[in-house]
């Protein structure tokens, strides 16, 4: 399994994300079917001590970096036994919230979770879809623009105007390097996401641009377009930072527009490959 942020690992032939969407394995693993007028399952018991573990953690304000309480307090807190407890909490792992620290000094510790682990999970549900990476450009093709309108209609717009160009000031200081914008571009993506304050439609976009970022992106030289893509954030950046919510619109829309088409270019063949799981 690759890691997340890593250049994608070597792949066989079938049922691994590298299937193309014409072949007869994509429509045989097409797995997903419509949640119509259907009942929520009974929860594990572990499902449900990991749900007040996350409930807990928000009710204290905990932080990532602190630890949890012992093993022996949670197995007190929360009635359950030892094989329960340690489930509980492997689920959190596999979700990125917690991480495992055996031993003396170890714990439970707390991480950052961000939308690169929501995206890891999506890519499960992707794959079994046979989702390609093409319909995965597409998606995000339709929703940024969506999201820079939806910022550009802030009324605070000087504080937007704040966090936007600090976004611009770090790219600007890569705008020589080479892969500059594959480094700062997914943050400032991220910044505009955020303004929308629509927390779903951000997270959501977060996480289909981080798998976009990790599965495709990185097998791509985006320097040739660079200084075009580095231009097309500032024009982004003034037209929220004014306010106008047609022209960030639309400069959003053709940013992701030469993005993808840049990705034809330069990755066709990766673009029919469906998602991996990562």
């Amino acid at each position: 399994m690759a890691n997340r942020g890593s250049s994608p690992e070597p792949r066989s032939e079938v049922f691994n994300g590298s299937v193309p969407a014409h072949s007869p394995e994509h429509f045989t693993a097409t797995w997903i079917r419509p949640a119509i007028n259907t009942l929520p399952r009974s929860l594990k018991r572990s499902e449900i001590v990991a749900r007040q573990i996350v409930e807990d953690v928000l009710r204290r304000r905990l932080a990532p970096g602190e630890l949890l309480a012992p093993e022996s307090v949670m197995l007190a807190q929360y009635g359950v036994g030892r094989a329960t407890l340690r489930e509980a909490l492997r689920l959190l792992e596999a979700q990125g919230l917690v991480v495992l620290r055996p031993g003396p000094g170890g714990g439970t510790m707390l991480s950052a979770v961000d939308a690169s682990d929501l995206g890891g999970t999506a890519t499960l549900f992707f794959r079994l879809a046979g989702a390609t990476y093409r319909e995965l450009v597409q998606a995000i093709t339709v929703v940024q623009p969506w999201l820079a309108e939806m910022a550009a209609s802030r009324t605070d717009h000087k504080a937007a105007a704040q966090e936007l160009y600090d976004a611009i000031d770090v790219i600007e200081a890569v705008r020589d390097e080479p892969q500059g914008v594959f480094r700062t571009g997914p943050a400032f993506h991220a910044v505009v996401a955020k303004l929308s304050d629509n927390p779903v439609l951000s997270t959501f976009v977060n996480a289909l641009e981080a798998i976009f970022t990790n599965q495709v992106l990185s097998t791509i030289d985006l320097t040739p377009r660079q200084p075009e893509f580095f231009e097309a954030h500032r024009a982004i950046a003034k037209a929220i930072s004014a306010g106008h919510r047609g022209e960030a619109r639309r400069l959003s829309q053709e940013h992701a527009q030469d993005l993808q088409e840049y990705c034809e270019e330069r990755a066709k063949q990766r673009l029919d490959h469906v998602i991996e799981w990562l």
